[in-house]
């Protein structure tokens, strides 16, 4: 597959996206290896992992932006044994099945070839969303790892990777960032991606570190979809292969109710993760249109401190589309 694009090689193949995880998930385990900060900081434990796709930026996304504010941010998360689901907290973690998870791929492949009209090579991908990630309050004693409310953040992405884009994600700064231009990860260069399912798997399977012997390609390749999606707007032939590719990777599962970080109840595809399986990674779909919304990774079972349907990370698509220039909206 020579003249299909890789992942630039700047960017974190899933391998070493599941290393810095782990180092992540230890940080929240071992209390020996905590940082001792001034009283009343935040140390964040916890960051889902982003890829800017179409720029092609895999980077640890912390979606630092501007904090909600009350009247907008998701509600807290339910007192233990809450009947129901939130953003921030998963009442019941075994509400899954084992069936049930590639026939919904495959729905949701059919919903993406659908047209999305004409994409000029002059524009831009544009992309709103919102994320959380834990946090620990730091003082003279350890405090309490908690969701923080939800943050917003833009991007912009050129649709043929010849411009730079553009990313607004405020924290006590209104400036914006500029993203790296690569042309083998934009809208344009994923439309040389397969459109078959089966050499689809098997791209996402070549992005992996080749000389890692403990790497688990399935799991790898489940996060690479998420990574891909997150921020990116495919070709719909390319969509449409990437889930039905995902359809293919043995041990996923269906999540009947899952909740973005914005509060919607979508129905999800899940994978408990082969490096961390106390946690499982979800990719959220719109249960009428099957449109992918949002992802989380959710605590299934306790541990050091985390408890039992703990949201570790969650994130949600506000809205997608292309427009005529960096900073412009739809």
């Amino acid at each position: 597959m020579n003249d299909i694009p890789s992942l630039p090689e700047r960017d974190l193949a899933p391998g070493r996206h599941r290393q810095l995880k782990e180092h992540l998930m230890s940080e929240i385990r071992s209390a020996d290896a905590r940082d001792r900060r001034p009283a009343g900081t935040r140390r964040r434990l916890w960051a889902a992992v982003a890829i800017p796709a179409v720029a092609g930026s895999l980077a640890l996304a912390l979606f630092a932006g501007g904090v909600l504010s009350e009247e907008d941010a998701p509600p807290a998360p339910p007192a233990p044994g809450a009947a129901e689901s939130t953003w921030a907290f998963v009442a019941d973690v075994d509400a899954v099945s084992a069936d049930g998870g590639a026939d919904l791929l495959r729905d949701v492949a059919r919903a993406a070839a659908a047209s999305q009209g004409d994409v000029r090579d002059d524009q831009f991908v544009y992309v709103r969303s919102l994320a959380s990630y834990l946090t620990e309050e730091i003082g003279d004693e350890e405090g309490p790892i908690v969701l923080q409310p939800a943050h917003e953040r833009e991007v912009w992405f050129s649709v043929d990777g010849s411009r730079d884009g553009l990313l607004r994600e405020p924290e006590g700064s209104t400036e914006d960032t500029p993203l790296d231009a690569h042309p083998e990860s934009s809208y344009r260069g994923y439309g040389q991606l397969p459109t078959d399912a089966e050499a689809m798997l098997e791209w996402l399977y070549g992005q992996q570190d080749e000389g890692d012997e403990e790497r688990d390609v399935d799991q790898d390749a489940f996060v690479a979809v998420g990574d891909i999606v997150r921020e990116s707007l495919l070709p719909p032939d390319v969509g449409a292969a990437l889930y039905e590719a995902v359809a293919l990777i043995p041990d996923v599962l269906l999540v009947p109710d899952a909740v973005t970080a914005d509060g919607r109840h979508g129905v999800a595809v899940a994978r408990v993760d082969s490096y961390n399986p106390r946690e499982r990674e979800e990719l959220i779909f719109d249960e009428e249109t099957l449109e992918y919304i949002g992802s989380r990774s959710v605590a299934v079972e306790d541990f050091a401190g985390v408890e039992e349907g703990t949201v570790l990370g969650t994130t949600a698509v506000l809205e997608r589309g292309v427009v005529d220039g960096a900073g412009d909206r739809p």
